[in-house]
């Protein structure tokens, strides 16, 4: 069983409040695209906690290089998410720029999961409780 560190507590927070906001938003079944945008994003929220939160649970490297994996795809996502909600909310026609940005981001993401290190560098215990980005001098 694993100590609960302040990092880890933090993230269980980040996910319980994104999934409360983000199944209320959805639960509404609003026809305002807005909402259901803004719901989505409050999920993606969730999903990059709960990738926080892993990592502070991991008790070896690749189990914390995988749970980084999905912590960076979810922080890479949630500003073209959140850029998706607001030209909704403002009714802006910028199709063929989500179009591109979401591009950007899959090619980001595929990757990521292929050459890791070369993106995100290598981990190293902190603290003597979670596997943190590392890059040496």
């Amino acid at each position: 069983m694993h100590k609960l560190n302040f990092f880890g507590f933090s993230c269980l927070l980040i996910i319980i409040t994104s999934l409360v906001m983000g199944f209320l938003l959805l639960a509404r079944k609003s026809r305002n695209k807005a909402n259901t945008i803004f719901g989505l994003f409050c999920l993606l929220v969730s999903v990059w906690g709960l990738g926080g939160y892993g990592v502070s649970i991991a008790d070896n490297k690749n189990s914390a290089i995988f749970w980084w994996k999905i912590g960076h795809v979810c922080a890479n996502l949630s500003p073209i998410m959140y850029f998706h909600f607001v030209s909704s909310y403002l009714k802006l026609k910028v199709n063929k720029v989500l179009l591109l940005l979401y591009v950007i981001v899959i090619f980001y993401t595929i990757s990521l999961f292929f050459f890791y290190e070369t993106f995100c560098g290598d981990l190293k215990l902190l603290f003597g409780q979670f596997y943190w980005i590392y890059w040496p001098k």
